[in-house]
């Protein structure tokens, strides 16, 4: 078909596929994260598809699973803040940065951050510290570089209010 881009997608579908898998992903991950932040307890999978024809097209970015059934390629960022989020509790949000909002997660012996920047907002801050950053897929992000447009995690080996602490110091 003379589809020339990498991946999968990209080389056997009879269409060119014009979708940006991260800016789809990065709208689950906020969606799932905004609801544990209300007291949300669980999300189920399964009710995280969209069919264009019934639900129209405003909710063409809530999927999860395809309308084949099987997982969409932006489920990886899914299954990333499931990974750091899994047995933890929402404790609090804060705006480290205009633009930036982060939202705490606690576990046992362990905090979270959950950084998601506004659109157009936020891409310049630069987390303190040498605290490990992950990007919406889980890689690992270079120290010293700034929080971008797409949520990214932040891991700390400590307590929620020492991340805040770290996060936005008085």
């Amino acid at each position: 078909y003379g589809l020339s881009g990498p991946g999968f997608y990209r080389r056997l579908l009879p269409f060119t596929d014009t979708e940006n898998y991260s800016f789809t992903g990065d709208r689950i991950v906020r969606h799932v994260v905004s609801l544990l932040a209300q007291g949300v307890g669980k999300v189920f999978l399964y009710s995280m598809h969209s069919h264009e024809s019934i639900a129209g097209p405003e909710n063409v970015w809530r999927v999860i699973l395809g309308e084949d059934g099987y997982l969409h390629p932006s489920a990886a960022a899914h299954s990333t803040m499931a990974w750091f989020l899994e047995d933890t509790r929402f404790v609090s949000r804060i705006e480290p940065a205009p633009g930036l909002t982060a939202f705490i997660f606690e576990g046992s012996g362990r905090s979270v951050a959950v950084l998601a920047p506004k659109q157009g907002s936020g891409a310049d801050w630069t987390p303190p510290g040498d605290t490990p950053r992950f990007d919406l897929y889980g890689n690992s992000v270079q120290p010293g570089a700034a929080a971008g447009r797409y949520v990214s995690y932040l891991e700390h080996p400590g307590d929620a209010p020492s991340l805040v602490a770290l996060l936005k110091p008085e």
